[in-house]
């Protein structure tokens, strides 16, 4: 498992697996929050990569880039979790923040992704998975969760430049994106 070394929080986040530096981004003070009054915080995204590295980025150049990385990383056997915020994930007593998360699995040879949007505020549907109601989904196996082997269902399969359109709108809104559809996990 990697680790997330860093000088202090107000300074750089990198993170590492072993000696190999993969990920670093500065996160000032402004960017985890500390705005003035009216201004909208920088967006904060942190990412567990199907690859195994944790890594933040601040900022929507950073941000998107990220998203961009995690399209195009073909996810076997582990989903890559996203969370967006005002600065970085982290647990305490008082639970996670943010409590909750954009889940994902892409197949860029076969052009499709699933994506899955847990909010534990959200009475309707607090687990929700993307739906292809134009075409069914490509028979690839899109990882759900991959300690427990769970997959996404095939109709979750959605084309990749959707998947980046809908990451983009989460980006900017920090809600479950609207510009794809939407069911309930065991409503399938």
């Amino acid at each position: 498992m990697p680790s997330l070394a860093y000088g202090s929080r107000d300074t750089t986040w990198t993170a590492v697996v072993g000696r190999a530096t993969l990920v670093e981004l500065a996160v000032s003070g402004r960017q985890r929050g500390k705005t003035g009054v009216g201004e909208r915080c920088i967006v904060v995204v942190t990412a567990s990569l199907t690859t195994g590295i944790a890594c933040v980025a601040s900022g929507a150049v950073a941000c998107l880039r990220l998203v961009d990385q995690v399209l195009q990383l073909d996810h076997i056997e582990w989903e890559t979790s996203l969370y967006v915020g005002d600065f970085e994930f982290y647990r305490s007593k008082d639970g996670p923040y943010p409590n909750h998360q954009l889940r994902i699995s892409v197949r860029p040879s076969a052009g499709f992704a699933a994506l899955a949007y847990i909010d534990h505020e959200d009475s309707l549907m607090s687990v929700a998975v993307s739906i292809n109601r134009q075409q069914l989904g490509p028979d690839v196996h899109l990882v759900f969760n991959g300690s427990t082997g769970a997959v996404f269902p095939r109709v979750a399969a959605i084309p990749v430049s959707e998947a980046h359109r809908a990451l983009a709108e989460w980006l900017e809104s920090r809600r479950r994106p609207t510009c794809i559809s939407w069911v309930p996990l065991d409503g399938q």
